[in-house]
């Protein structure tokens, strides 16, 4: 994707109206948007923030099919800044320290550049909603807890519908904390907002990807990108395994406390070393998961009117 004389004009525009300007590159997984975000960051000086929070990890580089390389041309955050059994990296977490980043961004006076993107940690920022640090009330969340996902999200339905329709049933975290912040508060969850005001009003890029013949060249790269990753992994993650338990049972319980080693690759290769799956089933499995994750971006960006679709 090429930086072309009219976005370069777009931006230049939305910068003149803009006190707090914040660019934004949401494309889908594999659809060129590092060329197009370093283009834009060596344009105009400015600084590139990650927002993928896997990236935030050292040592799994590898699964995330970023190269080094590609990140010196452009001062950066956020990239390998925690160890992987570091489990205090939360949404709201990141949020703090997001904001605060921003702020010393703009005493620079330079430009942030979010690039990448997982859900609550993008749009905790760009959708002003709050995200509480921890739970106010543990007995409700473990009366919540006894519950099957189906269960709640039926209760969910009948106390906060609005908030179930933007949730989905298997989300068990997120449909525990709109019930537990009912219950705490009486207050819907749907109904609730930082601030009445927006901090920013952002400028976003994302790649239109709406064709049938543009989906099956998007997957069609996922699968050649997700092999290579995954056979670039294997001597990485096995070494990075050595540190947890061997046990099935067990490393899945220990995947629940660490963040970092909750990826699809992390745990299809677990499962590959231990003999359980086969290379080609672990790679057939991860190149579905890369697919339906970026169908699931694309869905989400086009519901937004206020996203302009680079063509």
């Amino acid at each position: 994707m090429q930086f072309t004389k009219k976005i370069s004009n777009q931006i230049q525009n939305y910068l003149n109206s803009e006190k707090k300007p914040l660019i934004c590159v949401v494309w889908p997984t594999a659809t060129w948007k590092t060329e197009f975000w370093i283009e834009i960051a060596k344009n105009f000086s400015w600084e590139m923030i990650n927002c993928d929070s896997k990236q935030i990890y050292k040592d799994i580089e590898c699964i995330t099919g970023l190269d080094y390389e590609e990140l010196k041309w452009v001062k950066n955050h956020f990239f390998w800044i925690a160890e992987i059994t570091d489990n205090s990296w939360s949404s709201a977490k990141f949020l703090e320290e997001l904001e605060k980043l921003i702020d010393e961004i703009y005493k620079r006076w330079k430009v942030p550049v979010l690039v990448w993107w997982t859900g609550l940690f993008f749009s905790s920022l760009i959708e002003w909603f709050e995200i509480p640090k921890n739970s106010t009330n543990p007995k409700i969340v473990e009366e919540l807890e006894k519950k099957s996902n189906e269960e709640l999200f039926l209760e969910l339905q009948k106390v906060d519908f609005e908030y179930s329709q933007k949730t989905h049933q298997n989300n068990r975290v997120r449909v525990i904390r709109a019930l537990e912040f009912f219950y705490s508060s009486w207050i819907k969850k749907s109904s609730e907002r930082k601030n009445i005001e927006k901090k920013f009003n952002p400028l976003i890029f994302c790649k239109k990807i709406f064709s049938d013949e543009e989906r099956n060249i998007l997957y069609e790269k996922i699968n050649i990108r997700e092999e290579k990753i995954f056979l670039n992994s294997i001597k990485k993650i096995s070494e990075i395994l050595k540190n947890f338990s061997d046990d099935e049972k067990i490393f899945f319980e220990e995947q629940k406390k660490f963040p970092a080693l909750k990826s699809i690759w992390i745990t299809e290769i677990f499962l590959f070393l231990k003999w359980k799956i086969s290379k080609e089933e672990a790679i057939l499995r991860i190149q579905q998961f890369a697919r339906n994750y970026a169908k699931r971006q694309m869905t989400w960006w086009r519901k937004k009117d206020w996203v302009d679709f680079v063509l």
